[in-house]
């Protein structure tokens, strides 16, 4: 490709380092529909609905009392519809995320051979994008973590189980400040660290140019 093209690469890129990938706040909610669906985790072992709530009500420590448990029973189906549409959001939130985030980091990651090819050292450029695809990553992780436990809460018997609806909705909710917390690394990263080395491969590209036409 040539440098000209090259810079016109770096021009589309540049107004997601200063500001379009703000759009990734967690408060944003989701979608998606489930029965007892499983989950990998890390050991590569399945988990099943009612295991994930198990494992939820074994990290709380203190149980609920027999009024605490009725009055949850007593509201929790009602509630079943803002968790639907929490549910909801979260899966549109999710896609569009994906279009900022990760997308951004496989243009950033695009862009590097073709910089390289022009001559433009990438050294410093290559260690921070894998640090953004990291980042991003980890982001992935607990949105999707924040995503199952929405779908666990939409479709489980809340009076059933009062303490693991209860121990699901606060996981929910520590979950969501994960990803609220990752969105913020991600953003801080790109913003703080990143868009200065960006700035400055963009200046190395365009003196290959003028040493190109000259």
């Amino acid at each position: 490709m040539k440098i000209k093209s090259l810079l016109l690469s770096a021009v589309l890129i540049l107004p997601l380092l200063m500001g379009g990938v703000v759009a990734a706040q967690a408060h944003e909610d989701g979608d998606q529909s489930v029965s007892n669906q499983t989950t990998t985790t890390d050991t590569g072992m399945k988990k099943t609905r009612e295991e994930r709530i198990t494992a939820r009500k074994a990290q709380v420590k203190e149980r609920l009392t027999q009024i605490q448990q009725n009055r949850v029973k007593l509201v929790c189906r009602a509630a079943n519809g803002k968790i639907k549409a929490a549910h909801a959001r979260i899966g549109s939130f999710e896609a569009k995320r994906t279009k900022v985030y990760s997308g951004l980091v496989t243009r950033l990651e695009g862009l590097s051979a073709k910089l390289k090819a022009a001559g433009v050292d990438t050294t410093q450029y290559d260690q921070q994008v894998a640090i953004l695809k990291t980042k991003a990553a980890a982001f992935d992780s607990a949105l999707a973590d924040l995503k199952q436990a929405a779908e666990d809460l939409e479709t489980m018997d809340c009076t059933a189980d009062p303490e693991g609806f209860m121990a699901t909705l606060k996981e929910a909710h520590e979950l969501r400040m994960d990803v609220i917390k990752k969105g913020q690394d991600f953003r801080n990263y790109l913003r703080g660290t990143f868009k200065a080395t960006f700035a400055e491969t963009r200046t190395q590209l365009q003196a290959k140019k003028t040493e190109g036409e000259g």
